[in-house]
């Protein structure tokens, strides 16, 4: 404790401030240095202008008690170590009392110097653990608000790294991993999947023509309507340039063959504006379509599609070919 205790007191009664005030003048351990006040505004102006090292609150205070003080003190921000002052003590208001922020309770009919002294050592001690109690809550929750942060943003990085940040699909390291999955499955359990390998028909000619914004607007357009053909029944991503790749889990040929010409279909129907006065473009695409078949890596099935969609494109575009094992 300091030399010089600085003491607060607010009370509606002068009488009983008079009585701690006198009480508090006996003490031998240190100088007390008494103010009080008769309203929760003013001990809050009072504590805002010039903090003391101890506040003694009457339980009683017209048409507010005081914890609604203490209440309103540590709204206010204040952490000054607060004894409340009750006519009879019990442990349900001691709960209480701790609850609003109280740091000590004395019953006023023990107002000696001696209880007051322990009062205030008591609640400058209690005070001094509740506050760092609170410091090691609020940084508690900063950490906590910091791990959820980070957690977001690990969550938005791996979904990035996931996604061909142009057409907003799979990117070409996520298929051709679940490309790989898919295969490891089947080799496990015999069943197969198939692919469809997609590629717009005329890119070149396109970019050369319209430029590579048009060139990126029409690989867009072909991600939405790939994504929105194959719903559920698997996944699709950005093999590389203009090359489009879908994996279908537990899927025929015949299965296969016909999505992948539902996608040629679809694709064609989907008028893409052109840039500048090129008015209304049409886009087709060129799919070829490979099933797994036992023994064979992953790289065969996808070049095994690629051979169909040159077959597709040799053929006139615009349409869908299967290529079997």
């Amino acid at each position: 404790m300091p030399s010089v205790v600085h003491v607060l007191c607010v009370d509606d009664e002068p009488a009983h401030a008079e009585l701690l005030g006198l009480a508090l003048e006996q003490v031998a351990a240190f100088d007390v240095q008494f103010q009080s006040v008769d309203t929760v505004g003013a001990v809050i102006a009072q504590l805002d202008a010039q903090p003391c090292d101890c506040l003694f609150i009457d339980y009683c205070l017209g048409a507010e008690t005081g914890l609604d003080a203490l209440r309103a003190i540590r709204a206010a921000g204040h952490a000054v170590p607060v004894v409340l002052l009750t006519a009879q003590g019990d442990e349900y208001l001691a709960a209480e009392a701790t609850r609003a922020g109280a740091d000590e309770y004395l019953i006023k009919h023990d107002l000696t110097p001696e209880s007051v002294q322990r009062a205030i050592r008591s609640a400058t001690l209690n005070s001094e653990q509740r506050v760092s109690i609170d410091t090691l809550q609020e940084r508690a929750r900063q950490l906590e608000s910091i791990s959820l942060a980070l957690a977001e943003s690990n969550a938005e990085i791996a979904v990035a790294s996931r996604i061909d940040e142009l057409t907003g699909i799979l990117n070409r390291r996520s298929i051709v991993d679940i490309m790989r999955g898919e295969h490891d499955k089947t080799t496990a359990t015999g069943a197969h999947f198939a692919i469809i390998l997609a590629d717009v028909d005329r890119f070149k000619a396109l970019n050369d023509t319209e430029g590579h914004q048009a060139g990126d607007q029409a690989l867009r357009a072909v991600a939405q309507v790939l994504q929105r053909t194959c719903g559920d029944a698997g996944s699709v991503g950005r093999y590389g340039g203009e090359e489009f790749i879908v994996v279908l889990p537990d899927t025929s040929m015949f299965e296969a063959t016909s999505m992948a010409t539902s996608m040629c279909h679809a694709v064609a129907e989907c008028a893409v504006e052109g840039a500048g006065t090129a008015g209304v473009r049409q886009i087709t695409i060129s799919a070829g379509v490979a099933v797994h078949e036992d023994g064979e890596s992953w790289e065969t099935i996808v070049a095994r599609a690629d051979a169909a969609m040159y077959s597709a494109k040799n053929s006139g575009r615009n349409q869908a070919c299967s290529h079997a094992a």
